[in-house]
């Protein structure tokens, strides 16, 4: 037992300053820990637009392009620390894989960070470079149809550890183009 009541007082006062700013602090962390969690998880993600252009089926050297648009937001109205590193998509168009058009983006540093109200469109647009995507998509211009197969895929960290890489896919099936140019 301390025999000065004075410093005893002042030993208590001392050890709630403690547990109240340890608390603070640590509720403040479990927000944050939070927070990285329901932005990664409350990532919503759609197709806006699909448009060809460039198309010429007169024109065997003129080789078509396709744009595709992405609309991805969360609704998560905490804060937290979550980068997207990286989108592409695997396109297939009338059951025919368009595997020579590597729509893909490395995401630049300064456009990764995720926050709350986040809602960004990313286009992601490639030219033809082979005869046979060239005719799977002069085709489907000559006939009307467009049946697409879109797989939309993307990583993002948590807490800047690269190891805490995850992917996450989102897959679109529609029928017709936005826009033929």
């Amino acid at each position: 037992m301390i025999s000065s009541e004075r410093t005893q007082n002042a030993i208590v006062a001392i050890m709630i300053i403690i547990a109240l700013t340890s608390s603070v602090f640590l509720a403040s962390n479990a927000a944050y820990y939070t927070g990285s969690y329901s932005l990664a998880g409350r990532m919503q993600i759609t197709l806006v637009d699909i448009t060809a252009s460039n198309i010429d089926p007169a024109n065997a050297s003129v080789f078509p392009r396709l744009a595709l648009t992405f609309n991805l937001k969360t609704t998560s109205a905490m804060d937290g620390n979550v980068r997207i590193t990286f989108m592409g998509a695997a396109v297939t168009l009338n059951d025919d894989v368009l595997s020579y058009m590597p729509f893909a983006r490395t995401i630049p540093l300064d456009e990764q960070p995720v926050h709350p109200g986040y809602d960004v469109n990313v286009t992601l647009s490639r030219t033809s470079s082979t005869e046979e995507d060239r005719a799977t998509i002069i085709n489907a211009f000559q006939t009307d149809y467009w049946n697409w197969t879109i797989v939309f895929r993307y990583s993002f960290i948590t807490f800047d550890e690269t190891g805490s890489i995850v992917w996450d896919y989102t897959v679109f099936r529609v029928l017709g183009v936005d826009h033929i140019l």
